[in-house]
């Protein structure tokens, strides 16, 4: 016999009244079933039917005490008449904590790249979901398996249409959840544009540059060549995901054409040649 299992909320926001023995809130779901105008829920512990409840959609809340029960789905047409019922199934009513989180074993991901990864924490429970979130945006991990109370393997293939860095969230069954900021790196190759300033006279100094391209990702690197030659390295100051700024010394670098490389985390890299050009005067056109 099929077993669902419903999670309670236990957060420190939520107070259990001991008197009453009630769980809060406590939520089923089932695959729609199509032409469906509604359902009835029953629930039953030994012959006693505990909870009745019609809804219009493919899911149900309601308040019950811990513990084991059966229940069962009908499903109404228009005219509110049972077109089909579903056989009882096993209920267990249990608590959920919220999931603590330790470490990752891997924090940087690459686009349409399948890697696997461990989370390491406590109490995390069977049936929690594992996803990824960065302004608004949430992306679910599908191949997450519970392992134990302490650990979670996962696999993560982004698609090519997320990148940067975002917040992991674990969350347990009945909501409960905890997150790791801005320490997930969704990675893919820059593309370069253009550059503010490609020309400079062997004399000066610091001069800062801005870089115009797409997929520019926090915490990346830029690289000058020469001949094939790494001749310089520096963190970009990342402004946004279409414009980074680095500070160069041509001083420093003397004469001659340099290769830019931009370097994302993940060593995910775009080489532009012939792209910084130092001589010993420029004129002022």
């Amino acid at each position: 016999m099929k077993k669902i299992i419903i999670y309670s909320i236990l957060a420190l926001n939520i107070l259990f009244i001991s008197t009453s023995g009630f769980a809060s809130s406590a939520t089923i779901r089932w695959r729609a079933v199509p032409l469906a105008h509604s359902y009835i829920l029953e629930i039953k512990k030994q012959n006693s039917i505990v909870v009745r409840k019609r809804v219009f959609s493919s899911n149900a809340t309601f308040n019950i005490t811990y513990g084991n029960y059966k229940g069962r789905i009908s499903v109404l047409n228009k005219f509110g008449k049972v077109r089909v019922r579903s056989p009882w199934f096993n209920v267990i009513v249990k608590k959920s904590y919220p999931p603590t989180l330790q470490s990752i074993s891997k924090k940087v991901f690459i686009i349409n790249k399948e890697t696997p990864f461990i989370i390491t924490g406590d109490k995390f429970i069977q049936g929690c979901s594992v996803y990824v979130t960065s302004f608004g945006r949430t992306v679910r991990m599908k191949n997450v398996k519970y392992l134990n109370s302490r650990k979670l393997s996962c696999i993560f293939k982004p698609d090519k249409n997320i990148f940067g860095n975002f917040d992991l969230y674990i969350q347990n069954p009945g909501g409960i959840k905890s997150f790791d900021r801005k320490n997930i790196i969704i990675s893919r190759r820059p593309e370069y544009k253009n550059i503010s300033i490609n020309k400079f006279n062997a004399s000066q100094s610091d001069k800062t540059i801005i870089i115009v391209g797409n997929y520019f990702i926090k915490n990346g690197e830029i690289f000058l060549q020469k001949k094939s030659t790494i001749v310089y390295r520096t963190p970009f100051v990342f402004i946004n995901s279409k414009k980074i700024k680095v500070t160069l010394n041509p001083q420093y670098l003397g004469y001659g054409k340099y290769d830019i490389i931009i370097k994302n985390p993940g060593n995910q890299r775009t080489l532009v040649t012939n792209v910084i050009s130092i001589k010993s005067y420029l004129s002022l056109e």
